[in-house]
């Protein structure tokens, strides 16, 4: 330590910014926003699984007329809308999560665990739960999508015999 006047200079640690970390983790709104990281960051995820999952082989055959249904190529659509879709609520979570940190406010004690008033804590936890009900509610889309598509199909081919009768 060096000192200059009346001022004292000290090294800062990561233990330093560990501690302020620790304290500012006693407020809603920071708690908030820990929220709103994890569950952005889920959402990112479902939209790049959405757009990921696409390969060329799909987009060929998507793109060419085929005669009768194509199985695999209804179950690639579904499950990119059911990512989509998971994606977009996220991210509308989010946004809120990031709003209500903002509009709190600064006094409100963060009425949480101790345990959770660790921010990596925090943030592990909530990107867990957040992935687990994504990963849920992306396998029950993808059902319910796939249900809907295939009675769809089922109403087009009668329509197709009506027509041709």
């Amino acid at each position: 330590m060096g000192t200059t006047g009346n001022h004292q200079h000290r090294r800062v640690t990561s233990a330093d910014f560990y501690e302020v970390t620790l304290e500012r983790m006693t407020d809603l709104p920071t708690a908030l926003n820990i929220a709103s990281i994890a569950v952005g960051f889920v959402a990112g995820v479902c939209f790049c699984i959405g757009s990921a999952t696409t390969k060329p082989k799909t987009i060929a055959l998507a793109s060419a007329s085929i005669i009768g249904a194509n199985p695999a190529l209804m179950r690639s659509f579904s499950m990119q809308r059911s990512q989509y879709i998971v994606g977009a609520l996220s991210l509308i979570v989010s946004f809120l999560l990031q709003a209500a940190a903002a509009l709190v406010p600064k006094d409100i004690p963060l009425p949480l665990p101790t345990f959770f008033q660790e921010p990596l804590a925090l943030l592990l936890s909530v990107l867990l739960l957040a992935s687990v009900l994504a990963f849920l509610a992306v396998s029950r889309t993808i059902t319910t999508t796939e249900q809907a598509a295939q009675q769809e199909l089922l109403l087009l081919q009668e329509n197709q015999r009506r027509g041709k009768s």
